[in-house]
């Protein structure tokens, strides 16, 4: 893969904003968190040169249990 400027690339990938949370999951016999839950999520969207829709906008998101 090759990085190139906007005028010369066969594709566009558009990121949204980044979406970061967390919960808790468990607590432990003193009350603090024994186990939580990480989630991030981004939106993208992919155009090819002449500016039509290859991957219409969505969401992607990773999930992470501690």
């Amino acid at each position: 893969m090759e990085w190139t400027d906007r005028e010369t690339a066969n594709y566009l990938l558009t990121l949204g904003s980044e979406q970061f949370s967390q919960r808790n999951l468990s607590l432990n016999s003193e009350a603090r968190v024994a186990e939580f839950e990480l989630t991030m999520r981004a939106r993208f969207s992919v155009r090819d040169a002449r500016n039509q829709v290859v991957i219409d906008t969505t969401e992607v998101s990773t999930i992470r249990q501690m």
